[in-house]
């Protein structure tokens, strides 16, 4: 695994009196308090930005995917939203769905709006294509 091999040679020995770091982590903050220093030549900055970079890159390859699936995206919305989601996906319209919950047309409008933003939809389409999948109405 590309994280277990020996860490490159630091440019012009720079870390020279410090044991190597097996960490990706610690290897980053070390080589950022050399660059920070402002002691380097601007060829071995660039060479440590780059180090720095490619070992930024080691870790995010060995971070564990988190995926999201349509029923996780439901822990964004509040419980009102969700009314709103089911009602609307379900084929009411905002004034039906307004006078059932005694809100505003309004109201149920910019629910609907932060409904679709958090769930990163475009329209009432895609939402009740959500809404099913997620289960919340049948098809």
């Amino acid at each position: 695994m590309a994280l277990l091999a020996e860490p490159r040679e630091a440019p012009s020995r720079m870390l020279a009196g410090e044991p190597a770091a097996p960490d990706p982590l610690e290897r980053i903050r070390r080589a950022a308090r050399v660059l920070a220093s402002g002691t380097l030549s601007p060829p071995q900055a660039r060479h440590m930005a780059c180090e720095i970079e490619r070992l930024v890159g080691l870790v995010l390859e060995a971070q564990p995917r988190r995926v999201v699936t349509p029923d996780s995206r439901l822990d964004r919305l509040s419980t009102r939203e969700v009314h709103v989601l089911s009602a609307l996906a379900a084929g009411e319209t905002v004034q039906e769905v307004a006078h059932r919950l005694n809100r505003s047309p309004k109201t149920i409008n910019n629910q609907r709006t932060n409904v679709l933003r958090k769930l990163g939809l475009r329209n009432t389409a895609e939402l009740t294509r959500f809404a099913i999948q997620t289960g919340l109405i049948t098809a």
